[in-house]
């Protein structure tokens, strides 16, 4: 509604009128209003009284024409446009259902992971590898609607293993006849029940895997025969290089961790005998 001043009287008459339709030219300037009268009003046309100038005006005619005698694509349009959804999502959170304009608003995951809609709340499940999924909004009133979509990444939460890239480097002194070996234990402290490991050692350490697919890891990493039964003249000093790999399960698609390590192997000075 708007209140407008009749002029044809000897006496300013205030109105109220309502607005049943708007026509507009092709620039979108409102060029004829069919309004029918509510009830005269001494108020004047604003809260101090004075006369809307033409800006203010059409600002309110736009706002009426919005309202009132909006066609159901425009509603969609308009509620389309204002909707948005942050690129990376951390946490769940509510989903608009009716848009400012009252369109109507469904949601569905199309494609990916990590995210899904129960009611409307959008569920976002994280987990230790980055998630990518697509959303897609219908929006619609009576029968027009459009689609709108939304990529989303759903970042990976960080992993701190108990333990750190120093306790993997050792050091070892040679003793002939009896092999040195050492156990490694990698606990997570998140819930999460079938992290992998794999472990890539040189010629001269077996390696030996005693508790995979789970949230705990151990192996044994033992010198060879050959590196404990080999003779030298002086002590020196060796570096023994291997590589732990935890990965989140046994399809290795995600490296989630990876250490870099070394053993500081120390021969034992003995009589080489030809």
């Amino acid at each position: 509604m708007i209140k407008f001043i009749d002029r044809t009287g000897s006496n300013l008459n205030q109105k109220i009128l309502e607005v049943n339709q708007v026509e507009r030219d092709e620039s979108g300037e409102i060029v004829r209003l069919y309004v029918k009268e509510i009830r005269n009003d001494q108020d004047g046309l604003t809260n101090q009284g004075t006369a809307l100038n033409a800006t203010e005006l059409n600002k309110i005619l736009d706002s009426l024409y919005q309202e009132i005698i909006m066609q159901d694509s425009e509603r969609v349009s308009l509620d389309i446009q204002n909707l948005n959804i942050p690129a990376y999502l951390y946490e769940s959170f509510l989903l608009p259902e009716t848009g400012e304009k009252g369109s109507h608003i469904l949601w569905e995951v199309t494609t990916g992971t990590g995210i899904k809609i129960n009611g409307n709340q959008a569920v976002i499940e994280r987990k230790i590898n980055c998630q990518y999924a697509v959303l897609q909004a219908k929006v619609s009133f009576n029968s027009a609607y459009q689609m709108k979509t939304f990529s989303i990444t759903i970042p990976s939460f960080d992993i701190s293993f108990d333990t750190t890239p120093s306790d993997f480097n050792i050091s070892w002194t040679q003793k002939i006849g009896f092999p040195n070996s050492t156990h490694f234990h990698i606990s997570c402290p998140i819930e999460l029940s079938n992290l992998y490991l794999e472990v890539e050692a040189i010629d001269l350490l077996k390696v030996e895997i005693t508790h995979n697919n789970s949230i705990d890891l151990e192996f044994i990493l033992t010198e060879t025969d050959e590196l404990n039964q080999t003779k030298t003249e002086s002590s020196k000093t060796i570096t023994l290089p291997f590589k732990v790999k935890i990965y989140d399960d046994s399809s290795k698609n995600y490296l989630v961790k990876e250490y870099d390590a070394n053993i500081n192997y120390t021969y034992q000075k003995s009589v080489v005998v030809d």
